[in-house]
């Protein structure tokens, strides 16, 4: 019997301190809208449907991830290379690693072999940056490498991270720590203390806080004396510090906690949504998870409760494409923005749509359904 298995991305950007801004998750869905590719796997081998079920690339590579910029990740007996939107190898699979293309380059690593001083083999691993035909742009020369947001990457040397430009050049020489460049600005640690550098290396907000998230809608979350608030592109603090914990702003309203319980503020730092929740997520769509007791439930921005506080937690929490996956009983369904079940719980997983569809598995069948539910493509469990 064949097994398909599945990787599965969230693409909806993380909530926490560690989310990075738009910037990042506004790429990642907008270049998969396009193509219409949609990775499975059958025995072993990766390939590719369309959104209809059809195999559009027959499973044949040992890995194969999303498609950025028209191109994807592949991988054959270890090594990465990159594919076409129909399916042929426009990069020979000859990296140790690799990463996806942005902005017309892709992170790709290299292992180097020596003889170390007592004679044993060692190996190394750099990083630079490729173009579309497979030629480097910029040599292996990083420790680690990440892809260019805006002109800029975040690269680690000997320990420490620093932004560079599309030529290899520093703009932002090696610091402690660089955690996002997000809306034009970098946070950046410094012995100990975070600051932000613009794209061109200069100090636009000196390193001073105890902790401080990439910039979201204009606002960075920032720890002063122990109590998050919230500061301005220029530094000016415009939300005072006095909250237990604060999540970065999204669609308008951020997730803040006071006394253990959290609700949600506004950019003027009015409580519109009074603290009751054990814990919140940020609103997508209009929506947010919340919980209370380790009970899920869904909000809208006025905090009236559109999905009652009554149901388990899902991997894949906030709405998307107008629907929400949630746990009932364990089995997972999909209820929509007016709180009505349209997909009948019976799944044993399921992700968030994307592009019309999701990856659900059932107690028979996994592989990716449509939104009535129905069995796109899917193969029987073993």
């Amino acid at each position: 019997m064949k097994r398909v298995v599945f990787v599965i991305l969230s693409l909806v950007g993380l909530v926490l301190t560690g989310f990075c801004s738009d910037e990042l998750s506004n790429r990642e869905s907008d270049t998969l809208k396009d193509p219409d590719r949609f990775r499975i796997e059958v025995n072993g081998k990766c390939g590719y449907i369309d959104h209809t079920g059809a195999v559009v690339i027959k499973p044949k590579f040992d890995n194969a991830l999303f498609f950025y910029e028209g191109l994807a990740r592949i991988n054959v007996k270890e090594m990465w290379g990159f594919i076409n939107e129909s399916g042929k190898v426009v990069i020979a699979p000859k990296f140790y690693d690799a990463l996806d293309f942005s902005e017309g380059l892709a992170p790709v690593a290299i292992q180097l072999k020596f003889d170390d001083e007592m004679d044993f083999e060692s190996t190394m691993v750099l990083w630079g940056f490729i173009s579309k035909d497979g030629t480097f742009a910029i040599e292996p020369q990083f420790d680690e490498a990440e892809e260019f947001i805006d002109g800029l990457a975040i690269v680690k040397v000997n320990g420490k991270y620093g932004l560079i430009n599309k030529l290899g050049e520093f703009v932002v020489e090696p610091q402690q720590y660089i955690d996002c460049f997000s809306e034009g600005l970098a946070n950046v640690n410094v012995n100990g203390e975070w600051g932000f550098y613009d794209g061109n290396g200069r100090v636009v907000i000196q390193p001073q806080f105890k902790s401080a998230s990439p910039f979201s809608e204009g606002m960075s979350v920032v720890e002063v004396d122990g109590k998050a608030g919230f500061i301005d592109k220029t530094g000016n603090i415009v939300i005072q510090p006095q909250f237990n914990d604060a999540i970065p702003f999204h669609e308008g309203l951020a997730g803040v906690s006071i006394g253990g319980k959290y609700g949600y503020i506004n950019k003027t730092g009015e409580m519109v949504i009074p603290p009751q929740y054990d814990y919140v997520g940020s609103f997508f769509e209009g929506f947010s998870l919340v919980e209370i007791g380790g009970k899920y439930g869904y909000i809208d921005k006025t905090g009236n409760v559109v999905i009652p506080l009554q149901y388990g937690y899902v991997n894949d929490p906030d709405f998307s494409e107008g629907l929400v996956c949630v746990n009932v009983n364990g089995k997972c369904g999909f209820f929509d923005e007016a709180g009505r079940v349209v997909i009948q719980p019976r799944f044993e997983y399921a992700s968030a749509f994307y592009n019309g569809l999701a990856i659900a598995a059932d107690e028979e069948n996994e592989g990716y359904i449509d939104k009535s539910g129905n069995w796109v493509w899917s193969i029987r469990k073993r």
